[in-house]
């Protein structure tokens, strides 16, 4: 402020204005505007407040994007269809920050479950997708035409269901940003250990033949293996045959403690052997069929595979994980397939299907196997936050079946229309629905802060119901062919080590199969191999380095995002809104009053781009003069029209509508630049007004809609907040990174109300945590609209609960602490200096003698009461925190005249 006031060139106010458009911090003041558009909140309410996944780099995106003045044509496109354009890449990060837009369609509240668990979850969703695209870029309330044709507006019952079938045709999945790989040097290293370490750890394997056949004899009778019993058929009542290396052992054992000699054991289970295997050889011929084989190197048609994890995580049989305990070398080893945690559990991935064929529903099986949380889901009618979801801890590969349902279909429609499916499989981190709502499937804070999270996938199969694939026991074959019988356990110990040596040769040579893989999988989950770190030192010297450049490796940086993989669904028309009772089908378009090609029907999968595009388009009559209205509105309190988002007839006429022309016109030719339409408004005479009323004025035009003079405003709720922070001297003034919870004076676990620091860490307003459920109490105090719908224009209410805020909240009385700590470095000789430096800091100018004195006279009365004499008051820290207290409980410290 004294720089301006002693500047005297006259360029000094455009030069001022050019300062501020140049600062880092006109992103985040624009960026906080946009989010009341798109009710920007960091979790998603209902009953348990899930988290919205990364909302927080939407946040962020918006501050870059206006601090580079991206277009806003650019950011309509990406907002609402980012994924089918070409890439923006943020120099600065790497990341596609076009990915990064449709996080816009996916904040507010949303519920948990489906539509087949509770109809019109998923439809919700898109109503109120519909109401913030129609309102936040074209103010229009296209919402209102959901049960009925618009009563007021040219907005049909078929708009409506137009706009949904596009919103409903797309997938909402998580996605990664990253446009290059930071870890390819790294992976060549950890793949240099990993070799030493499997040559090394193979050798060890080989030479210990008698070790092994003595932890085989060593095996307690109790120990039941690490797999399930395998039955012929289902409902076959014959027993089932082992099904693990340490169940055969068990059997033999169990056999000989009940006085039966082992070859005669021994001989039962060769018999038992061959007619086992035939059936199930057979049992799989009849009924699996192949759809999707991940054993190969080209990614199945129709499925769709993400994540540094699953990119690197093609393997064929062999390969070894190192495990995480301390005191273990290896975790297993894999079977062909694609496996996230092939070099780390810490890279994330995530595999999903094609959508299933409804008629007739198929039973699928997949060789699957996660853990740390990963998930399996079966997604239903494009569900946010499926129930479905699963977590599965099964360490070693197995079948996981699956009916894909013809879930509960809708109840009521003509043609009993079945429900879209696909399957999805996420490590944490790209699971829309992780962190769950409270307690679901165990899940701790501890286990949302770890980020160890991982799954694998082999093949899938289709089947019938009640036949899936069944193991057929191939890897056995060796035991039980030729005429000689173990005739003591010593020897039926030798005859097992000496298959699994068969097996580990192989695997040295790199030339093992699957069946290898599972045997050698079965001993070490026996403990039948060497496998500890401390009898190796060399190996676990290996297995250290390998983890110091392990935690180098750099997960997916990911947001909430949108997909179109399946093909474009129209929608029906709901009769009077309802989810259950269709009328006819609707082509997927947009608005037909806005006309264009295509304004009704869009026939490119869901019609998302061609929805943007529209919205976007230099031609569109509304898209531009909304945002210059929104913009007026952000600079002068009031639009030139007050309705922000609502041009129709419910809304409020321009009050120069000849001048919102000439300012959308030039917007769209200037390249919809927001810092020039910024520029050009702050530079005119009508900006640079004073607020002083004239007499006359005021009784030829008391609402000021001829703009007359600048109207006095109060500050926004984050201004309020960040000004406090700013003058106390606790404002933190970096950029961008995850929310800081707000104080709270109780939490509440079960739905993440988490309390943070009583400053929030001094940081802007704009990185403090928007709860849905509880949002900030003091930002809410002041106006802060509740995110759930599009809020253009924020209530300025002057209520009781303000004045009590500024007097009693406990972050106002911390800075007016810290400011009064900041004074007692200053070299002020008098309180009165003092004083003038404190209105000048808070007011941005120069006080007078008046306030200069009263104030001085409270700071020497305040000192007073404390016992404190007037030579030492600039030395009494508690009456300065009264006077800032009372600085911040001025009328000017948060009006703007």
């Amino acid at each position: 402020a004294r720089k301006f006031a002693g500047d005297n060139s006259p360029t000094a106010y455009e030069d001022l204005v050019q300062f501020y458009l140049d600062s880092p911090h006109f992103g985040e003041r624009w960026a906080r505007h946009w989010m009341d558009v798109v009710h920007y909140s960091d979790t998603h309410g209902y009953e348990w407040d899930v988290p919205a996944k990364n909302a927080w780099m939407y946040r962020d995106y918006l501050v870059r994007a206006f601090n580079d003045d991206v277009s806003i044509q650019r950011l309509i496109l990406e907002q609402i269809a980012g994924d089918l354009i070409e890439p923006r890449i943020d120099e600065k990060t790497g990341i596609n920050e076009s990915l990064i837009g449709p996080m816009a369609m996916r904040l507010g509240e949303r519920r948990h479950g489906d539509n087949a668990q509770a109809e019109g979850v998923t439809q919700e969703a898109v109503d109120n997708m519909i109401d913030t695209l129609s309102k936040g870029f074209i103010a229009t309330t296209v919402a209102c035409a959901r049960c009925h044709d618009h009563k007021l507006d040219a907005v049909e019952q078929k708009d409506y269901y137009a706009m949904a079938g596009v919103l409903m045709s797309s997938r909402w999945i998580v996605r990664s940003l990253e446009t290059e790989d930071p870890n390819l040097g790294t992976l060549e290293t950890l793949k240099e250990i990993k070799q030493q370490l499997r040559g090394k750890l193979s050798a060890v394997w080989k030479e210990a033949n008698n070790e092994i056949s003595e932890r085989i004899r060593r095996t307690p009778l109790e120990n039941p293996g690490d797999s399930k019993d395998k039955k012929k058929k289902k409902g076959d009542e014959a027993p089932s045959f082992p099904g693990t290396l340490p169940e055969i052992w068990n059997h033999v054992i169990a056999s000989a403690s009940e006085g039966m000699e082992v070859d005669q054991s021994w001989k039962d289970l060769v018999e038992k052997f061959h007619v086992e295997r035939e059936n199930l050889i057979s049992e799989n011929r009849a009924n699996l069929h192949l759809i999707a084989d991940f054993t190969r190197d080209e990614i199945p048609s129709g499925w769709h595979v993400q994540g540094f994890g699953m990119k690197h995580g093609r393997v064929k049989d062999g390969a070894l994980v190192l495990s995480d305990a301390t005191d273990e070398i290896a975790m297993s080893l894999l079977p062909a397939g694609r496996w996230s945690h092939v070099w780390s559990q810490r890279l994330g991935g995530a595999v999903r299907s094609p959508l299933f064929a409804q008629t007739p529903a198929p039973t699928i099986s997949v060789g699957y196997a996660a853990g740390h949380f990963s998930s399996q889901t079966l997604i239903v009618d494009n569900a946010f936050h499926s129930e479905r979801m699963m977590f599965n801890k099964q360490g070693i590969e197995d079948w996981l079946t699956l009916k894909t349902g013809n879930l509960q279909p809708l109840a009521g429609t003509p043609d009993q229309t079945p429900r879209r499916v696909y399957l999805e499989l996420a490590t944490k981190s790209f699971n829309n629905y992780f962190p769950p709502r409270d307690k679901y499937g165990g899940v701790t804070r501890e286990d949302e802060r770890d980020e160890r999270s991982w799954l694998g996938i082999t093949q899938v199969y289709e089947h019938p119901k009640d036949h899936p694939p069944v193991d057929e026991l191939k890897r056995f074959t060796p035991l039980f062919t030729g005429e000689s019988l173990p005739s003591s356990t010593e020897e039926l110990a030798e005859r097992i080590a000496s298959l699994l040596i068969a097996s580990i040769e192989q695997w040295s040579q790199d030339d093992c199969d699957s069946e290898d893989v599972r045997l050698i999988n079965e001993a070490l989950k026996g403990g039948w191999l060497p496998n500890d770190t401390a009898s190796h030192p060399e190996i676990a010297a290996l297995r250290d380095r390998y983890w110091e450049f392990e935690r180098r490796l750099q997960p997916d940086r990911v947001i909430g995002g949108v997909a179109d993989w399946n093909e474009g669904e129209n929608a029906q028309v709901g009769v009077r809104g309802s989810y259950t009772v269709l009328g006819e089908e609707v082509p997927r378009g947009n608005i037909r009053f806005l006309g264009g090609p295509g304004s009704r029907t869009y026939l490119e999968s869901s019609g998302r781009l061609e929805l943007a595009r529209n919205y976007a388009s230099d031609k569109n009559p509304l898209t531009a003069r909304v945002f210059v209205n929104r913009v007026w509105h952000y600079l002068f309190g009031e639009g030139l029209v007050r309705t922000v988002d609502n041009f129709g007839q419910l809304g409020e006429k321009p009050s120069h509508p000849e001048l919102l022309d000439y300012l959308a016109q030039r917007f769209v030719e200037e390249g919809w630049s927001l810092k020039k339409l910024v520029r050009l408004l702050v530079t005119s005479s009508t900006w640079r007004q004073c607020s002083m009323v004239s007499e006359k004025n005021q009784l030829i035009d008391p609402e000021n809609r001829l703009w007359h003079h600048r109207p006095m405003r109060r500050l926004d709720a984050e201004s309020i907040r960040d000004s406090i922070l700013a003058v106390s001297g606790r404002l933190d003034n970096s950029l961008f990174g995850p929310p800081v919870n707000p104080h709270r004076v109780a939490e509440d676990s079960t739905k993440r109300l988490y309390s943070g620091p009583i400053d929030g860490d001094g940081r802007r307003s704009l990185y403090v945590k928007m709860t849905l459920m509880e949002p900030p109490k003091f930002l809410a105090t002041f106006n802060q609209p509740i995110p759930k719908l599009t809020t253009g224009a924020r209530d300025v209410t002057n209520v009781p609960n303000q004045a009590l805020a500024l007097l009693n909240d406990p972050f106002v009385h911390e800075m007016a602490g810290q400011w009064s700590e900041q004074l007692r470095r200053d070299d002020a000789a008098r309180p009165e200096e003092r004083i003038v430096g404190m209105l000048a800091k808070a007011f941005g100018r120069q006080p007078t003698r008046q306030e200069v004195a009263r104030l001085a006279d409270l700071a020497y009365r305040c000192a007073e009461l404390r016992g404190v004499d007037s030579e030492e008051m600039l030395h009494c820290q508690e009456a300065w925190t009264d006077v800032a207290h009372s600085i911040f409980n001025l009328k000017e410290f948060i009006y703007v005249r």
